[in-house]
């Protein structure tokens, strides 16, 4: 068994309505939205902004509420066989209701990569999250989803299955005390295979844009500072420290020899 960490990073996430954004008049107004994570439980920084905000203010115009987490690094553990390889994910208080829709909407998948010659399988966690102004509350929305993906990626070097996981049951993977299960299976048994966590590329988020720290666990601690994660030397993406991470997440390539972890 294979113990590994991989950081959940979201997707900047728009929120359609507009009656909180409409309240900002000026800079330091934007300060006043409060950004709540009800689930899942576990540490993060969330960052909310709005887009254009000087010119929107010089402008009178309207804008969308930009929002996106940062979420704290997810334990994770893979048991491998000849055919299939097990993720076990410690997911505190997930919603079930919007994992179901994640998978529904196809944010689990399997690439076969034909260049590298591997297979990368992509997850999604979903959180819920409010944003508050004065009297106002209302749902962050991603999409048409109700709650926001935080997404994660492994890259098997074997190819993979293409499972069917709009039509399975969030009940089916997530077992006691947290822990969610999920069977990846092999194309073709074989033993020669590894398999390592890469982390997606982090969120463009401006400078103008608030952090809420969000801390749900006080013994943990949000590691931010740059030596917990190491730069692609071929293109410069950060991503997640770790011994098992040999490839790029962006450009794919193998820097398992350039950097010394």
């Amino acid at each position: 068994m294979a113990e590994v960490v991989i950081a959940l990073l979201s997707p900047i996430a728009t929120y359609i309505g507009k009656r909180i954004v409409e309240k900002i008049k000026k800079k330091n107004e934007q300060k006043e939205i409060k950004i709540d994570v009800n689930n899942p439980d576990y540490n993060g920084t969330a960052n909310h902004w709005v887009t254009n905000l000087f010119e929107r203010i010089n402008e009178q115009k309207d804008k969308e509420l930009q929002y996106a987490y940062i979420g704290d690094n997810l334990e994770t553990s893979i048991e491998k066989d000849k055919d299939v390889s097990t993720l076990k994910m410690h997911i505190p208080k997930v919603d079930q209701d919007a994992m179901n829709e994640l998978m529904r909407n196809k944010q689990w998948a399997t690439q076969n990569d034909p260049i590298h010659g591997n297979a990368v399988f992509n997850f999604a966690i979903p959180q819920v999250a409010y944003a508050q102004m004065a009297d106002d509350t209302q749902q962050i929305k991603y999409k048409d989803f109700s709650s926001i993906p935080l997404n994660g990626k492994y890259m098997f070097t074997a190819k993979l299955q293409a499972p069917d996981y709009e039509k399975k049951d969030p009940g089916d993977f997530y077992k006691k005390s947290g822990i969610f299960e999920i069977p990846v299976y092999l194309e073709q048994p074989t033993t020669e295979y590894e398999v390592y966590p890469v982390t997606p590329p982090v969120p463009k988020i401006p400078d103008y844009a608030i952090q809420t720290k969000i801390l749900k666990d006080q013994s943990q601690s949000l590691k931010t500072s740059d030596e917990v994660f190491v730069f692609c030397p071929f293109c410069g993406t950060r991503m997640l420290r770790s011994s098992n991470l040999k490839f790029c997440s962006v450009c794919g390539k193998d820097i398992g020899t350039h950097i010394n972890f």
